[in-house]
């Protein structure tokens, strides 16, 4: 018998154990998501529920991205628009989808609509048939937020998006009132809030439990230097050069302070 003979030999024994291996499991998992299927009513059973729910890994969630997610339909006689509105504190702009009833003269209210998904899944087109149904039946002005989602854009990027549709929303339809225009004016103090509460999270990782006081005075130090710096920069940049140009450079230096805290993220991870 050749060597090639005895390599296919032992090889049909090995392929068929781990066919066989794979159907068991295969068989076993389907078992145990048939019993938690039960729970559900029988008109809400779908066949992805039988896709693993678990998104600890990236496969995973592009999975679940790609085929649990799909757009719905709009109602007709409601139109559509897509656009974008400015970010919060000289983020990115943020996209959003406007749903209002053909015909109507006015609105009579509005609406921000924020998609489900735990701000890692979904897509602002998967509220089309619920927030074009709101806008004809009720007559709103429906705002629905294609907010960036986590791991790719970490916590507070999805808070900062729908923070900035709320307030566009509310300058661009309640300019009359004075007591809206200061709530969205506040709206920047959530989104500093948030950021701040990430520095000081990074704070605690980065000192030791006996170092967590001189950590926070330093941050403290650096970001009131640093935020006054940047004013006074900021000023004198944007007389000169525009405020495109200065727009640009506060971006640059955002962007490089979030490639710092990634990179030091990824070294603390466990090998």
């Amino acid at each position: 018998m050749g060597h090639s003979e005895t390599r296919a030999t032992w090889k049909r024994p090995v392929a068929g154990a781990v066919a066989t291996a794979g159907v068991v499991a295969g068989a076993g998992y389907v078992r145990r998501r048939r019993a938690l299927i039960k729970a559900v009513a029988p008109e809400l059973r779908h066949p992805v529920l039988y896709l693993p729910t678990n998104l600890t890994s990236v496969t995973r969630l592009r999975l679940a991205r790609r085929f649990l997610v799909r757009p719905t339909r709009v109602r007709p006689g409601v139109i559509v628009t897509e656009t974008t509105v400015p970010g919060v504190d000289g983020g990115p702009d943020v996209a959003v989808i406007t749903y209002h009833r053909a015909g109507a003269s006015e609105p009579t209210g509005a609406m921000v609509w924020i998609h489900g998904g735990g701000t890692v899944l979904g897509r602002a087109e998967i509220g089309h048939e619920w927030c074009s149904t709101v806008a004809d039946e009720l007559g709103l002005f429906v705002v629905s937020v294609d907010y960036r989602l986590a791991p790719e854009h970490p916590f507070p990027a999805a808070l900062d998006d729908c923070v900035a549709a709320l307030r566009w929303l509310l300058l661009g339809s309640f300019a009359e009132f004075l007591w809206v225009l200061l709530f969205a004016q506040v709206l920047h103090a959530a989104t500093f809030g948030s950021f701040h509460a990430a520095a000081i999270h990074f704070v605690q990782r980065s000192f030791g439990p006996c170092q967590q006081g001189q950590g926070q005075a330093l941050y403290a130090a650096l970001a009131g230097t640093g935020g006054a710096l940047g004013a006074l920069y900021a000023g004198y940049s944007w007389n000169a050069l525009g405020a495109t140009f200065t727009f640009s450079i506060a971006s640059l230096a955002a962007l490089a302070a979030a490639v710092i805290i990634a990179s030091r993220m990824q070294e603390e991870l466990p090998k």
